[in-house]
Order: C-alpha cells, then sequence, then structure tokens
C-alpha cells in the first residue's frame, strides 16, 4: 500500500485539493468497518481513501479482560482526499 503526503498521489493526475485522516473503529466485522467508512466518505464528498489499514482490537469490559472474556472488533483507518 502506497500513502502520500505531497499534493499528488503517485499514478494520478489530479491535484489532491484536501486530505485527511480518517477511520472507522469498534465494527463486528472487515466488511462493517468498510462500509461505516465508504458512507462516511459519500456524505463528505470525497473521492478516494488511500494508505488504508485494518486492524483488530479486543472489545472487552473492564472486567472482563481479566476473565480472558470478550471479542475482537475492526479498525480502519486511511487518509482521505478530494481531487481538483
Amino acid at each position: 500500500m502506497q500513502m502520500s503526503t505531497t499534493d499528488t498521489i503517485p499514478g494520478e493526475t489530479r491535484e489532491v485539493r484536501e486530505s485527511m485522516l480518517t477511520w472507522s473503529c469498534r465494527q463486528a466485522s472487515i466488511q462493517e468497518a468498510q462500509d461505516d467508512l465508504a458512507k462516511w466518505m459519500k456524505s463528505g464528498g470525497w473521492d478516494a481513501c488511500v494508505g488504508v489499514r485494518f486492524e483488530t482490537h479486543p472489545n472487552t469490559e473492564y472486567a472482563d479482560s481479566f476473565l480472558g472474556r470478550g471479542d475482537l472488533r475492526w479498525t480502519v483507518y486511511g487518509t482521505a482526499v478530494k481531487y481538483s
């Protein structure tokens, strides 16, 4: 995966007009995390998301962590961009 902090994204001829770090967290699946991020991007008029990364993390209450209970949740991170 490639992430750009310049005014252009490699392979694109359009310039980046605006960018920001974005994420969706505590989702039950990769698909839910991806869908939630896509919904947010569409509502904000973003053109692309680059440098996407998925991570899992435990979803436990404080007491559950001592008992080994809990499930996994998904977080997706990326950089949202708008082209000019």
